[in-house]
């Protein structure tokens, strides 16, 4: 802290007194008194930011402590409430912007990995992100399903659940949809057939009523080759 920096510049006034206008002396003194009014200055800020903290104004304390960080970054008790306020308005937001609460915890692990708090939080974020992920897709698939798109329906099922595996309700939406494609293109196919053969006797017919023997035979192969 401040009390440790007083302490080195103090050493080093004592030994210019001895070695009077050594340039490393003076080099380290100026870097001394540099870092010893960044300190006081971080110091000034944290005290400063844990009282908006603690009047339950997160993002101004914030603010503060942020530049405290940035002042002295190896300061611990800095740090410390630095990721108490992140946390602290990680927790304050979460439910209402899971997006800008997730930055929050994400800043606060990478200053501490191991804070417990924002670990629980960052499983809350997920979870939350789960949820409107798999929202969206089930909004999307009943409006694609309703136009009759269920190759693009399905599409986006599984795109989710490449994000999420094994999440309960995609893999069910996606042997719903799975199921109702399979459907539906066996209607097309029993459809199509269906069509084929009507052309086949449709030709079978004409055919009959055709004097010209080569005419008759041409009508007959292409009916067997459509009905294949």
């Amino acid at each position: 802290g401040a009390a440790d920096y007083g302490a080195v510049l103090e050493t080093l006034r004592m030994a210019q007194t001895e070695f009077p206008g050594d340039p490393e002396l003076l080099t380290l003194e100026e870097a001394a008194r540099q870092a010893l009014e960044r300190t006081r200055q971080a110091e000034q800020l944290l005290a400063e930011g844990q009282r908006l903290a603690s009047e339950q104004r997160g993002p101004e304390a914030l603010d503060l402590l942020r530049r405290a960080h940035e002042s002295d970054p190896r300061n611990p008790q800095v740090r410390a409430a630095l990721v108490e306020a992140l946390a602290a308005q990680a927790r304050a937001i979460l439910e209402s912007d899971w997006r800008a609460a997730e930055a929050l915890i994400l800043e606060a692990l990478e200053l501490d990995p191991n804070h417990s708090l924002a670990r629980s939080l960052r499983t809350l974020a997920q979870d939350r992100k789960r949820d409107e992920a798999v929202a969206s897709v089930f909004l999307q698939a009943r409006d694609l399903r309703a136009a009759g798109n269920l190759e693009a329906a399905l599409a986006q099922a599984e795109q989710c659940l490449s994000a999420f595996p094994n999440e309960p309700r995609l893999l069910q939406l996606r042997d719903i949809l799975s199921r109702e494609l399979q459907q539906a293109q066996e209607a097309r196919r029993r459809a199509a057939r269906r069509a084929a053969l009507e052309e086949v006797r449709r030709w079978e017919r004409e055919a009959a009523e055709m004097a010209d023997g080569a005419e008759v035979q041409s009508r007959l192969l292409r009916a067997q080759e459509v009905a294949q």
